[in-house]
C-alpha cells in the first residue's frame, strides 16, 4: 500500500511526507493500492485530460481511500469580479495557466455518476473548489 500520493505536472508542486507522482505516471500505480491521493493540478491540464486523469485516481484508491481533488471554480471566480472584488489584471492573474476548469454542478453531475465512491465534503476555498471523495469500503 502506498499511504499518501500528491499528484503534480511540476516539481514546484512537490508536498512534503507525499509521494509526489507526475499525472503522466499516474497509470502505472496499481489500482486500488492508495490511501490519500492529493490533486490540486487539475486546472493545469486539458478538459478531456483533467476528466479522464479523475477517473484514474478514484481507482488508484484502496477501500477507504480518499481523494482530495481542487479544482478552479469559475462561478466564484464570475462573483470576485461581480462584487467588485477583483479587476482585470487580478482576473488574468487568477486564469494565467489554467486549461480547464469544473463549476460545481459539473463536478457533482460526474460524481453522482460514479457508483463505489461518495463525496465525503465539497468546500470553497478563494476561487477554488475542493472536494474529498471516498471509496467505499
Amino acid at each position: 500500500m502506498i499511504p499518501q500520493v500528491n499528484i503534480i505536472t511540476n516539481i514546484d508542486e512537490a508536498v512534503q511526507g507525499y509521494n509526489n507522482i507526475d499525472l503522466e505516471k499516474l497509470p502505472q500505480l496499481t489500482n486500488g493500492y492508495v490511501n490519500t491521493i492529493i490533486c490540486n493540478c487539475a486546472d493545469k491540464i486539458s478538459k478531456n485530460t483533467r476528466n479522464s486523469l479523475f477517473m484514474e485516481m478514484l481507482k488508484k484508491l484502496g477501500p477507504g481511500g480518499q481523494l482530495t481533488i481542487r479544482f478552479l471554480n469559475p462561478i466564484l471566480v464570475c462573483n470576485k469580479i461581480k462584487n467588485g472584488l477583483v479587476d482585470g489584471m487580478g482576473f488574468a492573474d487568477m486564469v494565467d495557466g489554467i486549461k480547464s476548469s469544473w463549476t460545481e454542478p459539473d463536478f457533482l453531475a460526474i460524481i453522482s455518476q460514479i457508483q463505489g465512491y461518495q463525496l465525503i465534503k465539497l468546500y470553497s476555498e478563494d476561487i477554488h473548489s475542493v472536494a474529498v471523495i471516498e471509496k467505499n469500503k
